[in-house]
């Protein structure tokens, strides 16, 4: 039985197939296995039943169907109130689910994390804290950011299993509250989240939270929420558009709900 090293793996456009670049090695149609090292990961061997070899540029790439899966991916839902997060979330959630059960993926749970149903819920507590935090959320305003990192990283800490996707709803809002999320991140071993902005003008969002009628969605609580988004928020927004550690996907956010949902999956999943 030949072997060959793999010295970098990486997945190929189609989905259908991975392509490994190899050294050469000497008769490789006779080979059976390939011994993979691949970002930081053990050596693992992969048995395959039937390889395609192509040579190019003295490598040789070895191309073969595979399963379909996908590792834990974290998603952070960001934009002004009013541009459908919590909507988009839930149908990206949908999407991850139905794919887990068609075999597409390997991750069968979801943990989602809406920031703003955590305060609304805190809020009803009977305590000084939730007291304070309400008149807060009363008037449209921004929480302390002890109080929006304590919110999410509860949630955290009290349901996520490891073995599912995250999706963070309306946070972070702030740059250092960035710093504490990407934490999460590394203690998780979650690599390369997609931070999705969908992107509406003041005007749009102002009508559509009016359409909405939520207890806060009046005009004063409105102006007072969009006029922080513009002060912490867009830094925010910046601070994850030039970071390499994240990929990072502008969507219109002032389309129809599907169109918008179809450019999610177009642009996070390139399909």
């Amino acid at each position: 039985m030949n072997q060959i090293l793999v010295t970098s793996c990486q997945l190929g456009r189609s989905p259908e197939t991975t392509i490994a670049i190899a050294f050469a090695a000497k008769e490789p149609s006779r080979c059976d296995a390939v011994v993979v090292l691949s970002c930081g990961m053990n050596v693992i061997m992969m048995k395959y039943l039937t390889m395609h070899w192509i040579k190019l540029q003295g490598l040789l790439y070895c191309q073969y169907n595979h399963h379909k899966t996908m590792t834990k991916k974290a998603f952070i839902m960001i934009g002004r109130s009013g541009c459908g997060k919590g909507t988009q979330a839930n149908l990206l959630s949908e999407y991850l689910l139905k794919n887990a059960q068609e075999g597409d993926m390997n991750i069968p749970s979801i943990l989602y994390v809406q920031s703003g149903n955590e305060f609304r819920n805190f809020g009803q507590r009977k305590n000084y804290s939730a007291k304070l935090s309400k008149a807060i959320n009363d008037v449209g305003g921004l929480q302390p950011e002890f109080l929006a990192v304590y919110m999410w990283t509860s949630v955290l800490v009290r349901e996520y299993n490891g073995n599912g996707h995250l999706i963070f709803d309306g946070m972070p809002r702030k740059v250092h509250e960035a710093g504490v999320l990407h934490s999460v991140f590394d203690f998780y071993k979650l690599s390369k989240p997609q931070v999705i902005y969908l992107n509406v003008g003041t005007d749009w969002a102002t009508k559509h939270l009016l359409v909405r009628g939520r207890h806060d969605d009046n005009v004063q609580d409105i102006e007072n929420r969009l006029k922080w988004f513009n002060e912490e928020v867009l830094p925010t927004i910046e601070f994850y558009r030039k970071n390499k550690y994240y990929d990072f996907h502008e969507i219109n956010g002032e389309q129809s709900v599907e169109l918008v949902r179809k450019e999610i999956v177009a642009k996070v999943f390139g399909k």
